[in-house]
């Protein structure tokens, strides 16, 4: 078991509550921007591309082309 200085603890603690922060500020922007786009974009666009995205009654999992998928 490897003994780690106080300092280097603390350094990597200020560092990941920094990244922490940041990913927050970050989810924060995107969904500002999601609800901006909600207002611009009509919402039967944004209907239909959900719809094309998700992929017919699948859940949200991509549809495969079976030969594709044999080929793998």
């Amino acid at each position: 078991f490897a003994y780690i200085p106080f300092q280097r603890f603390e350094a990597a603690a200020f560092e990941n509550n920094f990244l922490r922060g940041r990913v927050d500020d970050l989810s924060s922007e995107v969904d500002d921007m999601s609800a901006k786009i909600e207002h611009m974009v009509p919402r039967s666009e944004l209907e239909l591309e959900k719809r094309r995205v998700k992929g017919p009654s699948l859940g949200g999992v991509p549809r495969v082309d079976p030969l594709t998928l044999a080929s793998i």
